[in-house]
């Protein structure tokens, strides 16, 4: 279950780290961590609401039912995010040029993507997927597409505060839309889709009206332009797609061999889990955004070599508490119900913390150009998530998932380690060889008081 978390402070440093040989992007590492920090935690809170109201069975509906168009919106976004960034950062194309190509393909994607998953909701004949639960799951595709359109974008303008802006109001809108509709007016399923499909117009239109001031929303019928943007964008669609459905995957599988209420328990500790990728979540937007434009491509690559260690050493810590305090934090948040969902959640961290390395370093494989190459580890990654799950959801439920999963997130961690290094040209060791400089931006966190303590003295 993948989700953007923008930090603006951390990619604004290291564009100007990028640009201007500036300060260093771990020096705003706080700060970046602390805007991640606060989109989760409307995450955190949201599922907290629904979760006591729907109970396990409600609460299991709800991803089931959103679990296919998920996966396809990955698909169907062709990759145009990730492309838009790359020709606007080497300003290969015009602004009026790529918002037009844009805007026309917001309308093509958004009608098929829209049509084709709403007839697979149908034909796959679940009596859980009413008519009313499917128009409210595919009515939110083009909405989602307009913002994730956009943000490309604004990402290859280097806006990324506003791009920050957009994904924090997806976050704080839909927990407004949750509290009126499902806890108020106690709407259920029904009432989290609708909350769901009315914070993203709020959203979809803000980022609309943005993206207006940067060049006029016309669509166009520059083919070049649009062939050029799906060619570059579909090798990242691939990726975006495996890497996906590695993710959803085990509910798409749940929803079939188990139940609603083992899919609302397990959905719990993966969104728990979650909570460790708060950090590297900030970190891979900036790391693409600005390797689309690197000049040393081996100088930005020991840079993010040290981002991932310090990463490494920060999630560590949240992996360690997250599993002491599990035990007390679901019942208390979620409601007793959903108690069973710690044992799920113990099980799915170390292959959530392994992960680590593949949202990191991937991410600049793909702002290089050559997100395909991350295909060699997630492709078999997948193969064996379906093929554990298969073996494991008849025989344990939620438990069955959470290891097939953690087994091939670790299995895709290591070897997208492995991969990078080849393609770098980084010794597998610099990953791991800690020096004293990868925490040099720690004094700076304190009181200007205690700060002068630990900065050299002038002779």
């Amino acid at each position: 279950m993948i989700t953007v978390q923008p930090a603006a402070s951390l990619e604004l440093d290291v564009a100007r780290t990028r640009q201007q040989g500036g300060r260093r992007p771990l020096s705003r590492m706080p700060s970046a961590f602390g805007t991640a920090s606060w989109s989760w935690a409307f995450t955190v809170i949201t599922g907290a609401v629904l979760a006591p109201v729907l109970q396990p069975k409600a609460a299991g509906r709800l991803p089931a039912v959103l679990v296919y168009p998920t996966i396809f919106l990955s698909l169907t976004e062709m990759g145009v995010r990730q492309s838009s960034i790359y020709y606007l950062g080497k300003q290969l194309f015009s602004d009026q040029q790529v918002v037009g190509a844009v805007s026309t393909l917001i309308l093509l994607t958004g009608l098929v993507g829209t049509l084709v998953v709403a007839g697979l909701l149908l034909a796959m004949g679940n009596p859980e997927f009413t008519p009313v639960l499917i128009a409210l799951a595919v009515a939110s595709i083009p909405l989602t597409l307009v913002k994730d359109y956009s943000s490309g974008i604004l990402l290859g303008k280097r806006q990324v505060g506003v791009f920050a802006k957009v994904y924090r109001m997806a976050e704080s809108q839909r927990l407004v839309m949750v509290l009126l509709l499902v806890w108020w007016l106690a709407l259920g399923v029904p009432g989290a889709l609708l909350a769901t499909l009315l914070s993203s117009l709020l959203v979809a239109s803000y980022a609309l009206w943005r993206i207006s001031q940067i060049a006029p929303l016309r669509p166009n019928a520059q083919w070049p332009v649009i062939r050029a943007l799906l060619l570059k964008g579909i090798v990242y669609a691939v990726g975006l797609f495996v890497l996906t459905l590695n993710y959803k995957v085990d509910i798409a599988l749940m929803e079939r061999l188990s139940t609603v209420s083992e899919i609302g328990i397990y959905t719990i500790a993966v969104g728990v889990a979650q909570l460790t990728w708060a950090l590297p979540q900030s970190i891979t937007t900036a790391v693409f955004s600005h390797s689309a434009t690197a000049r040393d491509e081996r100088a930005f690559a020991h840079k993010v070599a040290r981002l991932f260690r310090v990463t490494i050493i920060v999630s560590l810590g949240l992996v360690a508490v997250l599993a002491v305090v599990a035990p007390l934090l679901i019942p208390v948040i979620y409601g007793a119900e959903f108690r069973a969902s710690v044992l799920p959640l113990h099980l799915l961290l170390p292959g959530v913390f392994c992960l680590l390395a593949l949202k990191i370093l991937a991410v600049d494989l793909a702002g290089r150009g050559r997100p395909n190459l991350s295909l060699y580890v997630t492709v078999p990654s997948l193969l064996v998530n379906i093929a554990l799950n298969l073996y494991l959801l008849p025989r344990h439920g939620a438990c069955g998932a959470a290891v097939a999963s953690s087994i091939s997130y670790s299995l895709a961690g290591f070897g997208l380690m492995v991969l990078y290094c080849r393609v770098t040209g980084l010794p597998l060791r610099e990953l791991w060889r800690y020096r004293r400089s990868d925490f040099d931006f720690i004094p700076r966190l304190l009181p200007a008081r205690l700060r002068s303590r630990f900065q050299p003295r002038r002779r």
